[in-house]
């Protein structure tokens, strides 16, 4: 496409220097190859090009005036360009649509006969069934593209990624949402968004989680003071609790008169596991909605306030807590945080602890211009040895005490 729509661009710009045809066509594949090579190696700068060019090849032909065409043509085609590098996607899609469009209903017209010469009436008419093609064409393709804002090349911890399907586009694409709109989560959005929770893997589909939806403002509010004291939360339109749950299936248990033994230590990592799947199931449902999140860990401190809060039996423990949104204006263009490389992450056939120059190598990206000892000490204390990181330790090991008392049970003894 690039190639062929590159040759056309440099062609056309030919035809108004020179009228030599030998020319038109080296300048046709010359102008092929530079705007095929560009789309790979700058795939935005080339999607703005083909969509200046696009809308300046379009005004060329639509308006008979040769210096009103290209100068509307050239207006019109920068902001078509600006327009495309932004919505990407919906865009891409809308202008191939209208290329489409217009140039099928320019041979149907020849078929039939009608003179379309520019500026008469039938010219228009051609138009308009142009139009019509390219809305036809357009509206079904976008409808499918609602959230998704992520180009097939994106640069990822500054390296050009493969071409990715949407799914990819979405998870690779997605940071945390701290600032929302005020506009509500539809019923029908929040139901797609907990159906995706339901069909997450779970361990022997026991579904080993319950999910607190939590709709009550004043209690949201409390949470918003529980969880580190972050006022958003309150804000959120929609918030979430993802409840490792090991209570229902002992009272399943027991109430068919089976003689379980008192959950442990492992049906409690087990049951964290299946909430915090379904949780991301969640977050990845939301954001292929146009829907952002953000985790709060912090639910797992105050292990006594929100065993209150939430009436929580002994055997459930609150894994993960979720808020939901429209991204506020300036979210979606934040720079996503940038993640460690694979080479760190992934460990072949066992683990193998780093040496201190690869650490460095590993985190010094997030220590930015600062020394990196600096930053790491300073990290170090807010983060790893602050008060809620301790809490949220004392916390946690409070809610394993009731998982700590079937120790025999487990044990086999």
């Amino acid at each position: 496409m690039y190639f062929l729509f590159g040759g056309m661009v440099l062609s056309l710009i030919a035809s108004h220097l020179t009228s030599a045809g030998r020319m038109h066509a080296a300048v046709f594949f010359v102008g092929g190859a530079v705007l095929a090579a560009l789309s790979f190696r700058l795939y935005l700068a080339s999607l703005f090009v083909f969509s200046l060019g696009l809308v300046w090849m379009s005004a060329c032909w639509l308006i008979p005036s040769h210096w009103a065409g290209h100068a509307a043509g050239i207006v019109a085609g920068v902001l078509a360009g600006v327009l495309v590098v932004k919505l990407t996607s919906p865009a891409i899609i809308l202008l191939t649509a209208a290329a489409g469009g217009f140039s099928a209903a320019k041979p149907v017209f020849l078929l039939l006969g009608l003179d379309a010469q520019a500026g008469s009436g039938m010219f228009w008419a051609m138009a308009a069934v142009g139009l019509a093609a390219a809305v036809l064409g357009g509206c079904v393709p976008v409808s499918h593209h609602k959230g998704l804002n992520v180009p097939p090349h994106i640069r990822q911890n500054g390296r050009k990624s493969q071409r990715m399907n949407e799914v990819l586009q979405q998870l690779y694409a997605r940071k945390s949402v701290r600032a929302f709109e005020e506009t509500e989560i539809t019923p029908q959005e929040k139901q797609a968004i907990l159906q995706a929770a339901f069909e997450a893997p779970s361990a022997g589909n026991q579904q080993l989680y319950t999910i607190l939806d939590i709709t009550d403002s004043d209690l949201k509010q409390a949470l918003s003071e529980t969880c580190d004291h972050q006022p958003f939360i309150a804000k959120a339109p929609m918030v979430l609790v993802f409840c490792a749950d090991c209570q229902k299936w002992l009272d399943a248990f027991s109430a068919c008169g089976c003689a379980p033994r008192r959950p442990g230590p492992g049906d409690l990592l087990l049951a964290a596991a299946d909430a915090c799947i379904a949780a991301q199931n969640a977050v990845t449902a939301a954001q292929s909605l146009g829907i952002g999140s953000c985790y709060i860990g912090d639910i797992l401190e105050n292990c006594e306030q929100h065993r209150a809060l939430l009436h929580l039996p002994e055997y459930v423990v609150p894994a993960a807590m979720l808020v939901f949104g429209r991204p506020a204006s300036g979210q979606l263009s934040r720079p996503k945080p940038r993640r460690c490389e694979a080479e760190f992450l992934v460990h072949e056939n066992g683990y193998r602890r780093m040496q201190a120059d690869e650490l460095r190598a590993m985190l010094g990206h997030k220590a930015a211009a600062r020394p990196y000892e600096e930053w790491m000490r300073s990290f170090c204390d807010f983060k790893y040895n602050s008060d809620f990181s301790r809490e949220m330790s004392r916390s946690a090991a409070e809610y394993l005490k009731p998982f700590e008392k079937g120790k025999d049970d487990w044990n086999g003894t």
